[in-house]
């Protein structure tokens, strides 16, 4: 997910928390790093929504 203080972002990484999923929030210039993680899905804002979408 993208670092950001918007609530709204806020909001749906910590929904995504509460379900028990890790959200590991990408700092701005370190979306380098985020092979790292090994993640396989990623938060997108789509049509003004946020969404979980396969990577």
């Amino acid at each position: 997910a993208p670092w950001s203080e918007a609530d709204d972002v806020r909001k749906a990484i910590a929904g995504l928390r509460a379900k028990g999923e890790t959200v590991v929030c990408v700092l701005p210039g370190h979306e380098s790093e985020v092979d790292e993680f090994q993640c396989d899905r990623e938060l997108l804002q789509v049509a003004g929504q946020w969404v979980v979408q396969a990577i």
